[in-house]
């Protein structure tokens, strides 16, 4: 088995942030990761959401060893080989020291944002109180804010209960 991974990205001036790389945004969140190996079909791009998380379980299952430990993340070899198998589940997003300094973000440098991140929708709360909420489908660039959207209370309600799980050690 092949796999390539790499860092995530860098904003360039996108979501009017100069230059950094720890943004809850897709241009920050986003990794490639390439696998390639036995019964994982070739020329296949996969655009479910997974995670970093992720990459330990897939190279334990495919060594056939056990972890030494409880792993957060689940193996991509069954989703590589038929992506239906992608789980449907929320990734957290936070940030967690003085990332965003000279940014003009007033914000606390403990942890700057925390969110959430479905296949769908994109849910952050800044420390500075500041909230927003995306639409992936159809607004992968992030480009409207729909926290304030009455039609999406439900979602925001939802993905609010996500971070809470997740801020209290469930997922």
């Amino acid at each position: 088995m092949i796999v390539f991974v790499s860092d995530n990205g860098w904003v360039q001036g996108q979501h009017r942030i100069q230059g950094d790389k720890f943004t809850p945004y897709e241009e920050s969140v986003h990794v490639p990761f390439i696998i390639r190996g036995p019964g994982i079909p070739k020329d296949k791009t996969i655009t479910k959401q997974v995670s970093n998380i992720d990459f330990a379980s897939t190279l334990l299952q495919e060594a056939g060893a056990a972890p030494g430990r409880l792993q957060d993340g689940v193996s991509l070899l069954p989703v590589a080989r038929n992506p239906n198998k992608t789980p449907d589940r929320a990734i957290l997003l936070e940030a967690t020291s003085p990332l965003f300094l000279g940014q003009g973000f007033p914000m606390s440098y403990d942890q700057p944002y925390k969110g959430v991140r479905t296949n769908d929708y994109k849910y952050i709360e800044w420390s500075y109180g500041a909230k927003e909420l995306f639409d992936l489908r159809n607004d992968p660039r992030q480009q409207r804010n729909l926290i304030d959207d009455n039609a999406r209370r439900a979602t925001v309600e939802e993905l609010k209960s996500r971070l809470l799980r997740f801020q209290q050690g469930r997922r």
